[in-house]
């Protein structure tokens, strides 16, 4: 195999005799390496067709092509003229740049390839065998009767890559134009960024996306929110010419009021039905007041700041009254402090001062006096053996209890009933409050006085008795 290299500057080794000589095939050789057939980029105005919209003239811009490792070049704006067409038929002409390896041509030029005219025109073909090869910068078409070329009527063909590629390099990285473009509006693969604009109706955002004609799964876009939403039926509409879609969460659920907020920038995508918001993270059933104060979390509502008191070790004192857990966090070290133990003392038969014999009115009290073995929290009073007459008929109630709490300086108490057998006569027993104990109970030591008053609900007169009275259990401190 023979070696070969190229170019180099010959020597005339006799009058008119050169070392070196090199044929076109040879410079074409070369270029075929290095570029493919195409139109190139960057070069003048890169060929670009165009009609004035007034006459029957197109115009090729400049620039630069190699087809088939031949060079062209045109260096100021070059016109064509198109033939007119009749009336009733249209024709589609191409504007081509034609390599000819023919002996009388050997040249790279651009004509008019002339179409068929008819009805329903088609562009001609282009031709490409040993000698012609040809590619298309633009077609053109011709309206019948008509003595000018429409401007919208000249059609691009460059970047196609089988019409008019964009010519690229053999031995470095290239890429194909439309291959990009279309890439680049790939909105499955590319999140494009829009700002949103008034609907039609309340809560639907408009956004514009170039080259979107229809929705599909995948498809996704960054929205920068011109205002916020006020209701949750959020609705987005992706170009005029389409319909608005809902936007809801992960979880399915639409967005709440206010979620979106003006100026906010949030990324959806469709799923077929509607956009989801993504990275939204905002979901769950917790509220405020289950999380502590001071710390945030995120609901179905979006990020919220917890409103629970922290309670910490809470310890609680037994008492004889009711006391309320307070509502919040507690942290697991507290405790209910432990009860007192529970004694029942020696019953004690007790009279009192004054056996309230007969009476003459619907009230009565009397004094009862108790010495215990220590101070105590609470204790309860039972009188037992009272007898009840009321107009010459006597009743009996097997017992009435009083009870006495000592929890706050001995000032509460309450009462109760038992075994009265008529239940159209109701009678209350309660610690008096008088001058001689202040409000019915007093402690000094381990003595204690109560003034115990007995009454007659219903204002009539009453006849008591009674046998003994006796603490029947007690609290120790």
């Amino acid at each position: 195999m023979a070696e070969i290299s190229s170019f180099f500057d010959p020597i005339e080794v006799e009058p008119g005799v050169w070392d070196r000589e090199y044929n076109a095939q040879q410079f074409t050789d070369y270029f075929a390496s290095l570029i493919t057939t195409g139109v190139m980029k960057g070069e003048g105005n890169q060929l670009e067709v165009k009609a004035n919209g007034s006459n029957m003239i197109t115009e090729i811009d400049t620039g630069i092509a190699f087809v088939e490792a031949k060079r062209y070049a045109n260096t100021t704006k070059l016109a064509h003229t198109h033939d007119t067409e009749i009336l009733g038929k249209n024709r589609i002409d191409r504007i081509v740049i034609r390599r000819d390896l023919n002996t009388d041509a050997r040249n790279v030029k651009s004509f008019i390839k002339k179409g068929i005219a008819s009805t329903n025109p088609v562009p001609p073909d282009l031709q490409r065998d040993d000698f012609i090869y040809e590619i298309s910068l633009a077609q053109v078409k011709i309206i019948g009767g008509q003595t000018y070329i429409n401007v919208n009527d000249v059609i691009d063909e460059r970047g196609k890559t089988d019409i008019c590629p964009w010519a690229a390099s053999n031995i470095l990285p290239s890429f194909d134009d439309n291959t990009l473009a279309k890439h680049i509006k790939d909105y499955k693969e590319h999140i494009p960024y829009a700002v949103t604009s008034d609907g039609n109706n309340t809560d639907v955002f408009n956004v514009y996306l170039d080259g979107v004609t229809d929705y599909y799964e995948g498809m996704a876009i960054a929205i920068k929110m011109h205002k916020q939403n006020t209701t949750n039926a959020v609705l987005i509409r992706v170009n005029d010419n389409m319909f608005s879609k809902l936007v809801v969460k992960p979880n399915g659920q639409t967005v709440s009021p206010g979620a979106l907020k003006k100026d906010g920038i949030y990324t959806l995508r469709y799923n077929g039905s509607n956009f989801i918001l993504q990275g939204e993270g905002g979901s769950g059933t917790a509220q405020p007041a289950d999380v502590l104060t001071g710390k945030t979390f995120t609901n179905d509502n979006g990020e919220q700041t917890g409103s629970m008191v922290n309670r910490g070790a809470q310890i609680i004192t037994p008492k004889s009254s009711l006391q309320y857990i307070p509502q919040g966090y507690h942290n697991g070290a507290g405790y209910v402090a432990a009860v007192p133990p529970v004694s029942n003392l020696e019953y004690r038969a007790v009279r009192a001062t004054d056996y309230l014999y007969k009476s003459d009115g619907p009230r009565k009290w009397f004094h009862v006096t108790f010495t215990m073995q220590q101070k105590i929290l609470a204790f309860v009073v039972q009188f037992n053996g009272f007898e009840l007459t009321y107009n010459g008929t006597k009743m009996d109630v097997d017992m009435m209890r009083l009870h006495l709490v000592n929890d706050t300086g001995w000032l509460a108490s309450d009462a109760m009933m038992q075994g009265v057998n008529d239940g159209a006569i109701w009678q209350g027993i309660s610690a008096r409050a008088d001058t001689l104990y202040g409000n019915g109970i007093k402690a000094v030591g381990n003595t204690i006085y109560v003034d115990v008053l007995i009454e007659a609900t219903s204002g009539l007169y009453f006849n008591y008795t009674y046998n003994s009275a006796i603490v029947v259990q007690s609290l120790y401190i």
